[in-house]
């Protein structure tokens, strides 16, 4: 039990393993970025890209107070997906398959 929750060591590996594939594209954009030979060009493009896709995944604030087409395009961002299949297996749900063709889209993607 940890901070009050308890998961079966089936629930937990599941979790982790659902955390770790679902970060790839991600990780795959940030090692792309990290390429970037000037230092400022490098955050300038790290800023660009992590601050709207934080926005328009409905981390900071619902995505049912956004306009209709940010709505759309947190949907199909890679950071909604992990949210949102990390919400549903924390609540003992099974992880939609769009979430799943949704991530291997952005994998093969980049």
């Amino acid at each position: 039990m940890i901070n009050h929750v308890l998961f079966s060591l089936r629930e937990f590996i599941f979790m982790l393993f659902w955390l770790l594939f679902a970060s790839l594209p991600i990780a795959l954009v940030s090692l792309m970025i990290s390429m970037i030979s000037n230092e400022n060009n490098r955050e300038v493009f790290s800023n660009l890209l992590a601050f709207p896709l934080i926005i328009v995944s409905g981390l900071w604030w619902p995505l049912d107070q956004m306009p209709i087409f940010l709505r759309w395009i947190g949907h199909f961002s890679p950071v909604y997906v992990l949210n949102i299949g990390g919400q549903r297996l924390s609540d003992g749900e099974n992880i939609k398959i769009i979430c799943i063709v949704n991530l291997f889209i952005w994998f093969f993607y980049y």
